[in-house]
């Protein structure tokens, strides 16, 4: 490589340093105005067996948007009809579990054309499947812990005998 192709690249990575530099600080300075979040509905609470964590962990977001001056309000599917969440501009999904983690929710949002934080639709279902996740990853070459499905069928005392570090998954019934 000659002295002014180096030259030459070093210019271009200073560039686009600096093009970077002044996408992040528009960035950073669009964030500053709550304002064009519109009006937010943090949905917390819901009815699966994670509801108590969904609600600690929910309203300790709901404060900290509020607290940076966004128009955002608390919104339980328990208590309140989905169909209202069309009245928001956006969702903050602090749901747990089932019906906030599993895909439910995001699809409904996707079909109400909502953003909405957190993963999509398949990326949520698929991690709620801890099986179908593991072997989505070993199709991928990726290392992962050995596992077995457990079933009605399952023979416990075989199958504890074959590795001392094992998952274990039990089969929905």
């Amino acid at each position: 490589m000659t002295t002014d192709t180096k030259e030459n690249t070093s210019t271009q990575n200073s560039d686009n340093l600096e093009s970077n530099d002044a996408t992040l600080n528009t960035t950073t300075s669009d964030a500053k105005d709550a304002r064009q979040f519109g009006k937010v509905a943090v949905v917390y609470g819901g009815s699966s067996n994670e509801r108590s964590v969904s609600l600690d962990s929910g309203a300790a977001v709901l404060q900290a948007l509020q607290n940076q001056g966004v128009d955002a309000t608390h919104f339980d599917p328990k208590h309140q009809d989905i169909t209202e969440l069309r009245e928001y501009d956006r969702v903050f999904n602090v749901l747990h579990g089932r019906g906030g983690e599993d895909g439910l929710l995001q699809g409904v949002l996707q079909w109400f054309d909502i953003p909405q934080t957190g993963s999509g639709i398949l990326a949520s279902a698929l991690g709620m499947d801890k099986v179908r996740t593991k072997q989505l990853w070993q199709g991928c070459g990726l290392a992962t812990a050995p596992f077995s499905l457990l079933t009605a069928e399952t023979d416990l005392a075989a199958s504890g005998q074959h590795a001392r570090f094992t998952t274990y998954y039990q089969a929905r019934s």
